[in-house]
């Protein structure tokens, strides 16, 4: 691994570690906490599905 893969491998971990702990708290926490974990989760997932989107498409030129 090269220096320069550093950063984006500890922007990866911290994405991941947000996303799992907000899946732990929508499965495991209180009903209170589920009502708020369950729709944030759902729009932390479609933010990172969004930017996956624009990452697959950004080396491609426009025809």
């Amino acid at each position: 691994m090269t220096l320069a893969a550093l950063p984006r491998l500890a922007l990866g971990l911290a994405g991941l570690i947000s996303f799992l702990a907000n899946a732990a708290l929508a499965w495991w926490a209180p009903l209170a906490w589920q009502l708020v974990a369950i729709p944030a989760f759902l729009y932390y997932s479609a933010v990172i599905l969004a930017f996956l989107g624009g990452a697959g498409g950004a080396g491609r030129s426009a025809r």
